[in-house]
Protein backbone atom coordinates (compact mmCIF):
# COMPACT_ATOMS: atom_id res chain seq x y z
CA UNK A 1 0.00 0.00 0.00
CA UNK A 2 1.10 3.53 -0.74
CA UNK A 3 0.90 5.47 2.24
CA UNK A 4 1.78 8.80 2.91
CA UNK A 5 5.44 9.94 3.49
CA UNK A 6 7.73 13.18 4.03
CA UNK A 7 9.01 15.10 1.36
CA UNK A 8 11.96 17.46 1.40
CA UNK A 9 12.93 19.81 -1.79
CA UNK A 10 16.00 21.55 -2.23
CA UNK A 11 18.13 23.86 0.35
CA UNK A 12 14.63 25.37 1.75
CA UNK A 13 13.25 21.98 3.09
CA UNK A 14 9.89 22.35 2.69
CA UNK A 15 8.01 19.17 4.41
CA UNK A 16 5.06 17.72 2.12
CA UNK A 17 2.42 15.32 3.10
CA UNK A 18 0.80 14.07 0.39
CA UNK A 19 -0.47 10.95 -1.01
CA UNK A 20 0.28 11.12 -4.62
CA UNK A 21 2.99 12.77 -6.99
CA UNK A 22 5.60 13.70 -3.67
CA UNK A 23 9.00 13.54 -4.16
CA UNK A 24 10.40 12.26 -0.88
CA UNK A 25 13.90 11.99 0.38
CA UNK A 26 15.37 9.62 2.88
CA UNK A 27 18.15 10.35 5.31
CA UNK A 28 20.19 8.31 4.01
CA UNK A 29 20.40 9.88 0.36
CA UNK A 30 23.30 11.86 -1.21
CA UNK A 31 22.41 15.11 -0.50
CA UNK A 32 20.82 16.57 -4.32
CA UNK A 33 19.26 13.23 -4.75
CA UNK A 34 15.69 13.28 -4.54
CA UNK A 35 13.08 10.46 -4.69
CA UNK A 36 9.79 11.09 -6.42
CA UNK A 37 7.19 8.77 -5.80
CA UNK A 38 3.88 8.94 -7.21
CA UNK A 39 1.29 6.12 -5.97
CA UNK A 40 -1.50 6.72 -8.38
CA UNK A 41 0.52 5.19 -11.51
CA UNK A 42 2.66 3.22 -8.74
CA UNK A 43 6.22 3.89 -9.29
CA UNK A 44 9.22 5.92 -7.60
CA UNK A 45 12.66 6.81 -8.99
CA UNK A 46 15.40 8.77 -7.85
CA UNK A 47 17.03 11.92 -10.10
CA UNK A 48 19.30 15.02 -9.24
CA UNK A 49 18.12 17.91 -8.11
CA UNK A 50 19.35 21.68 -7.75
CA UNK A 51 21.27 24.11 -9.67
CA UNK A 52 23.58 21.10 -11.55
CA UNK A 53 20.31 18.60 -11.61
CA UNK A 54 16.97 18.30 -12.64
CA UNK A 55 13.40 19.95 -12.29
CA UNK A 56 10.61 18.11 -12.39
CA UNK A 57 7.46 18.64 -14.44
CA UNK A 58 4.10 17.11 -14.10
CA UNK A 59 1.90 16.86 -16.99
CA UNK A 60 -1.91 15.45 -16.32
CA UNK A 61 -3.77 14.20 -19.38
CA UNK A 62 -1.41 16.16 -22.21
CA UNK A 63 -3.72 16.99 -25.19
CA UNK A 64 -0.61 16.32 -27.30
CA UNK A 65 -0.60 12.66 -26.55
CA UNK A 66 -3.95 11.22 -26.01
CA UNK A 67 -4.28 8.53 -23.80
CA UNK A 68 -1.47 9.31 -21.46
CA UNK A 69 -2.65 9.90 -17.72
CA UNK A 70 0.65 11.46 -16.64
CA UNK A 71 4.19 12.40 -18.03
CA UNK A 72 6.70 13.77 -15.66
CA UNK A 73 9.72 14.94 -17.11
CA UNK A 74 12.84 15.83 -15.73
CA UNK A 75 14.31 19.36 -17.21
CA UNK A 76 17.80 20.16 -16.53
CA UNK A 77 18.20 23.34 -14.19
CA UNK A 78 20.65 24.94 -16.34
CA UNK A 79 18.00 24.35 -19.64
CA UNK A 80 14.82 25.10 -17.76
CA UNK A 81 16.08 29.14 -17.30
CA UNK A 82 16.90 29.44 -21.07
CA UNK A 83 12.97 27.65 -22.27
CA UNK A 84 12.23 29.25 -25.26
CA UNK A 85 8.58 30.68 -25.19
CA UNK A 86 7.54 28.89 -28.80
CA UNK A 87 9.02 26.44 -30.47
CA UNK A 88 11.02 23.05 -29.04
CA UNK A 89 12.03 22.57 -25.70
CA UNK A 90 15.93 20.93 -24.63
CA UNK A 91 16.18 17.27 -24.45
CA UNK A 92 14.82 16.02 -21.32
CA UNK A 93 14.05 12.55 -19.50
CA UNK A 94 10.45 11.39 -19.10
CA UNK A 95 8.25 9.04 -17.48
CA UNK A 96 4.86 8.60 -19.70
CA UNK A 97 2.30 6.28 -18.52
CA UNK A 98 -0.82 5.11 -20.04
CA UNK A 99 -3.46 2.50 -19.18
CA UNK A 100 -2.92 -1.05 -20.14
CA UNK A 101 -5.87 -2.87 -19.09
CA UNK A 102 -5.53 -5.28 -21.81
CA UNK A 103 -2.20 -6.55 -19.71
CA UNK A 104 -0.09 -6.17 -23.46
CA UNK A 105 3.32 -6.83 -23.31
CA UNK A 106 6.00 -4.27 -23.58
CA UNK A 107 6.60 -5.22 -27.11
CA UNK A 108 2.85 -5.33 -28.09
CA UNK A 109 1.96 -1.93 -26.30
CA UNK A 110 4.90 -0.38 -28.14
CA UNK A 111 3.39 -1.44 -31.54
CA UNK A 112 0.08 -0.52 -30.69
CA UNK A 113 1.21 2.95 -29.76
CA UNK A 114 3.85 4.42 -32.27
CA UNK A 115 3.22 7.68 -31.37
CA UNK A 116 4.35 7.65 -27.73
CA UNK A 117 6.72 4.65 -27.88
CA UNK A 118 8.67 6.04 -31.12
CA UNK A 119 8.57 1.87 -32.03
CA UNK A 120 8.74 2.95 -35.44
CA UNK A 121 11.84 5.47 -35.37
CA UNK A 122 13.91 2.97 -33.34
CA UNK A 123 17.67 2.61 -34.57
CA UNK A 124 18.20 -0.25 -32.76
CA UNK A 125 17.36 -3.80 -32.23
CA UNK A 126 14.54 -4.35 -29.55
CA UNK A 127 16.69 -5.47 -26.24
CA UNK A 128 13.49 -8.07 -23.83
CA UNK A 129 15.19 -7.36 -19.98
CA UNK A 130 13.62 -7.26 -16.85
CA UNK A 131 12.60 -3.74 -14.92
CA UNK A 132 12.43 -3.54 -11.06
CA UNK A 133 10.83 -7.04 -11.49
CA UNK A 134 8.68 -6.13 -14.47
CA UNK A 135 9.12 -6.99 -18.07
CA UNK A 136 10.67 -4.20 -20.42
CA UNK A 137 12.28 -3.77 -23.75
CA UNK A 138 14.84 -1.06 -24.47
CA UNK A 139 15.91 0.01 -28.07
CA UNK A 140 17.27 3.89 -29.23
CA UNK A 141 14.72 6.01 -31.37
CA UNK A 142 15.10 8.79 -33.47
CA UNK A 143 12.67 11.53 -33.86
CA UNK A 144 14.01 15.49 -32.75
CA UNK A 145 16.42 14.45 -30.70
CA UNK A 146 17.93 10.21 -30.08
CA UNK A 147 16.36 8.68 -27.55
CA UNK A 148 17.35 5.92 -25.47
CA UNK A 149 13.82 4.42 -24.77
CA UNK A 150 12.01 2.01 -22.47
CA UNK A 151 8.89 0.32 -21.97
CA UNK A 152 7.60 -1.50 -19.45
CA UNK A 153 4.19 -3.06 -17.98
CA UNK A 154 3.44 -3.39 -15.10
CA UNK A 155 0.07 -2.88 -12.64
CA UNK A 156 -1.88 -2.31 -15.17
CA UNK A 157 -0.34 0.68 -16.87
CA UNK A 158 2.30 1.09 -19.77
CA UNK A 159 5.79 2.95 -18.73
CA UNK A 160 7.43 5.06 -22.00
CA UNK A 161 10.56 5.88 -19.96
CA UNK A 162 13.19 7.94 -22.73
CA UNK A 163 15.97 9.92 -21.68
CA UNK A 164 16.71 12.68 -25.00
CA UNK A 165 20.32 13.56 -25.91
CA UNK A 166 21.81 15.57 -28.44
CA UNK A 167 25.12 13.67 -28.27
CA UNK A 168 26.29 10.43 -27.03
CA UNK A 169 28.59 12.41 -24.03
CA UNK A 170 25.48 14.34 -23.35
CA UNK A 171 24.42 14.85 -19.35
CA UNK A 172 21.13 13.42 -19.65
CA UNK A 173 22.77 10.30 -21.32
CA UNK A 174 24.79 9.71 -18.56
CA UNK A 175 21.88 10.47 -16.01
CA UNK A 176 19.55 8.03 -17.70
CA UNK A 177 21.32 5.22 -16.64
CA UNK A 178 21.20 5.84 -12.60
CA UNK A 179 17.62 6.81 -12.95
CA UNK A 180 16.64 4.06 -14.52
CA UNK A 181 18.44 1.95 -12.35
CA UNK A 182 16.48 3.57 -9.36
CA UNK A 183 13.17 2.76 -10.52
CA UNK A 184 10.44 0.54 -8.24
CA UNK A 185 7.04 -0.24 -9.05
CA UNK A 186 4.75 0.26 -5.86
CA UNK A 187 1.49 -2.02 -5.26
CA UNK A 188 -1.52 -0.39 -6.41
CA UNK A 189 -4.52 -1.13 -8.12
CA UNK A 190 -4.38 -3.49 -10.88
CA UNK A 191 -6.29 -2.03 -13.97
CA UNK A 192 -6.79 -4.86 -16.60
CA UNK A 193 -8.22 -7.14 -13.40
Amino acid sequence: MCSLHRASRGAAGIALLLGIAVPAQAADEPAGITRHRDCELGIEFEYREGPDGYLLEVVDEDPDQPGIVRRLVLVLESEHRQLPEAGEGPPTIGIAAAPNPEGLSPAEWAAGNPGVSNLHLKLTEIDAFELAGASAIRYLADGLYVADTVVATHGGYAYVVSGAYLDADSIIRRDFEPLLQSIRFLPGPDLHR
